[in-house]
C-alpha cells in the first residue's frame, strides 16, 4: 500500500534505501576485488585461502543480486515496494525541483555515452530519464548477463580466480560502470530534491582497508589493490 505522507517524504526514504544498498555494493565490490587481484599471495602465504574463496564468492553472488535491485523496473503487478533507480524517478517527478544544477551535470557526464536522440525542449528531469533509459538500452546485452546468472541462482562455482572471468558475467570494469552510474544518478538527485549531499559512496574505503590490514596481518605485506591496467 502506497503511503500517505508528503511526496518529498517518500523521495527522501527511497533515497535513503537506495543509498544503503549502493554502500553495500561498493564495499563488497572492493572485496571481492582485493581478493581477487592478492589469491596468488594468499595462495603462498597459506593464509584460509579457503575461507577467501568463500567470501569472494559470496560477495560476486551479492554484488549480483544487490545490482540488478537497484536497476529493478517498476511494473503494474509488483506486490513490493521498490527502492531502484527506476522507482526513485519515478517518485521525484512527483516532487518539487530544488536546484537543477547537479540533474545538469548528470547529463553533461553521461549525456554522450549512450546512443539516444536529443529530445528538443525537454525539461532537466526528463533529460536525466532519458540519459537514464539510454544507459539501459546501450548495456542492455551485459545487464541480461548479470540477470541471467541471477535467475539461475547464481550459477558460479569458481573460488580465488586470478586471470580469467566467469565466463557467463561481464568484467569487472563493467560491473564497476554499472555501480558508479547508479551512484552518480543517486546523488544527483538526492542533491537536486533534498538539496543536500549523499554520503560520498564512490570513495568510501572502510571495508577495503579494514580488509588490506587483515591480508597484512596474515603475511601478505604487499597487498594489490589496483588491477594493472589502472596503475
Amino acid at each position: 500500500m502506497r503511503n500517505d505522507t508528503v511526496p518529498i517524504n517518500r523521495l527522501d526514504d527511497k533515497l535513503i534505501e537506495l543509498e544503503k544498498a549502493l554502500y553495500l555494493l561498493k564495499s563488497t565490490l572492493d572485496v571481492y576485488r582485493l581478493i581477487s587481484l592478492n589469491a596468488p599471495a594468499i595462495e603462498r602465504a597459506n593464509a584460509g585461502s579457503a575461507f577467501f574463496g568463500h567470501v569472494q564468492h559470496l560477495s560476486l553472488e551479492f554484488y549480483v543480486l544487490g545490482i540488478c535491485k537497484v536497476f529493478e523496473q517498476a511494473t503494474k503487478h509488483r506486490k513490493h515496494e521498490l527502492h531502484s533507480l527506476c522507482a526513485v524517478l519515478d517518485e521525484a517527478a512527483t516532487c518539487t525541483l530544488m536546484s537543477e544544477g547537479p540533474l545538469r551535470d548528470f547529463v553533461a557526464k553521461y549525456a554522450t555515452t549512450h546512443k539516444s536522440p536529443a529530445t528538443a525542449g525537454a525539461s532537466t528531469p526528463e533529460e536525466v530519464r532519458r540519459v537514464y533509459r539510454g544507459f539501459v538500452r546501450q548495456h542492455a546485452k551485459e545487464y541480461e548477463r548479470l540477470q541471467r546468472v541471477r535467475d539461475k541462482v547464481i550459477a558460479h562455482s569458481e573460488y580465488l580466480e586470478t586471470t580469467k572471468r566467469p565466463q557467463s558475467l561481464p568484467s569487472y570494469d563493467f560491473m564497476e560502470k554499472l555501480l558508479f552510474f547508479a551512484v552518480d544518478l543517486h546523488s544527483a538527485i538526492f542533491t537536486a530534491y533534498l538539496s543536500v549531499h549523499p554520503h560520498p559512496i564512490k570513495s568510501e574505503g572502510r571495508v577495503a582497508g579494514s580488509a588490506c590490514s587483515a591480508l597484512r596481518r596474515l603475511g601478505i605485506d604487499t597487498v594489490k589493490t589496483k588491477f594493472d591496467d589502472d596503475e
